[in-house]
């Protein structure tokens, strides 16, 4: 088994030893290094190869934010991490863009690992590096710009309310996702993952959600083509359709508010990786939409086919890279594939699978091409399947009021 590298880089050399010692009881297919300055670090990473840097913010001459920056340029399929007892908000807010997660010292061995091994493991979802390397290069997705400008003059505005903040920014998957990484960082240190993108801004507040939105180039504009197939607000209709059926399903199986939430979640992002892909293949994807009329393959069959990975794949592992709940990154990762999660429970995954499919029973503009299915078997195996004509009925409804709203 091939070994997998981590360098940690902190200027303070007690740090170092006590990570050395923390570290020394690994198994032997974990190799580590130690820099005590950014400068070092880049001497080193010219000479060998790491799969993950682990960065202190606070550093002399070149602190973490800039050291990372450089290292998505020059080496973009690292995994990126910051690791500091420091609590400055800025520099935080900073690091939103070239880091991949955060985490907080003082933490426990068995955090550390565990958090670098699941980053590390998510390369599993995709073969091809070049698409690894993209993927990881991006520091936040693209935004429809109308609700860009919705949530520019709440914030600017004398009566702003983080109420209606956190309702414009659940209307957009790039905000969502990336108000989700912030808000589950190490940095807040919340005793649980949080799901509710309301909650989230509630939580992070009228002065860091006003320098993320002002300040900083991580919740960037979508640029809507003249022609082509691609549509960002079909895009958006449809996953905020999809999380209000996930949402439906799961409540009416009797669920707790947390997996709820998560299932409204996971349906919110589940297909955040068309948008990924839009932007980092714009003319390829879109050659790919224009096939689907006349190839009678579904989508992901058709972006396999293409790309080797499928947008549930990509959409897994950037959200994976940036620490969202491993249940709603479990459910991108399988919502056409349910089966391949070896799961035996009701779970997110199960809540979108089925809402995924009932949106395009449901919807008369559902799109083009061969629609997918419900796996029975899964179904099955879960004891479900009696439950799904009742929750379709359920979902009917809510399709009906979404429609008197648009009217």
């Amino acid at each position: 088994m091939e070994k997998k590298r981590v360098i940690f880089v902190d200027e303070d050399a007690v740090s170092l030893r006590s990570l050395r010692r923390m570290l020394i009881q690994m198994p032997e297919q974990w190799e580590f290094g130690f820099a005590e300055s950014s400068e070092s670090a880049l001497d080193i990473l010219q000479k060998e190869t790491y799969d993950v840097i682990v960065a202190d913010i606070r550093m002399p001459k070149m602190d973490g934010v800039q050291l990372l920056s450089q290292i998505k340029e020059n080496y973009p399929g690292m995994v990126r991490m910051i690791l500091s007892g420091h609590s400055n908000r800025e520099l935080i807010i900073q690091s939103t863009g070239p880091c991949h997660q955060f985490l907080s010292k003082p933490t426990s061995s068995e955090k550390l690992i565990s958090t670098i091994h699941k980053a590390v493991a998510l390369r599993d979802l995709l073969e091809d590096t070049t698409l690894q390397n993209a993927i990881a290069q991006l520091e936040g997705i693209p935004s429809i710009p109308q609700i860009y400008l919705d949530l520019n003059a709440e914030i600017k505005s004398a009566n702003a309310s983080l109420k209606k903040i956190g309702q414009i920014v659940s209307r957009d998957i790039g905000m969502s996702a990336k108000i989700l990484q912030l808000v589950n960082s190490a940095f807040f240190g919340l005793p649980r993952h949080i799901a509710s993108v309301e909650q989230a801004v509630r939580l992070l507040g009228m002065e860091i959600i006003s320098a993320l939105v002002l300040s900083t180039k991580i919740f960037s504009l979508f640029q809507s083509p003249k022609t082509g197939n691609f549509s960002l607000e079909w895009l958006t209709n449809h996953n905020f359709l999809v999380a209000n059926y996930a949402k439906n399903i799961a409540n009416a199986h009797g669920c707790d508010s947390t997996l709820c939430e998560q299932s409204f979640l996971s349906g919110l992002l589940h297909d955040i990786g068309k948008l990924i892909f839009y932007t980092i293949h714009q003319q390829k994807y879109d050659e790919i939409l224009a096939t689907i009329t006349t190839s009678n393959m579904h989508i992901f069959e058709l972006e396999e086919q293409s790309f080797g990975s499928s947008h549930a794949s990509i959409g897994a592992y950037l959200l994976g890279l940036w620490g969202l709940p491993d249940t709603v990154v479990e459910a991108l990762a399988f919502h056409h594939k349910p089966a391949l999660s070896m799961d035996i429970e009701f779970t997110p995954l199960t809540a979108v699978h089925i809402a995924n499919v009932f949106y395009y029973e449901l919807n008369a503009n559902s799109g083009s091409g061969k629609i997918p299915s419900l796996d029975r078997h899964y179904l099955d195996t879960l004891g479900i399947s009696e439950q799904i004509t009742a929750w379709r009925e359920k979902c009917q409804i809510t399709t009906g009021a979404e429609a008197e709203q648009a009217s």
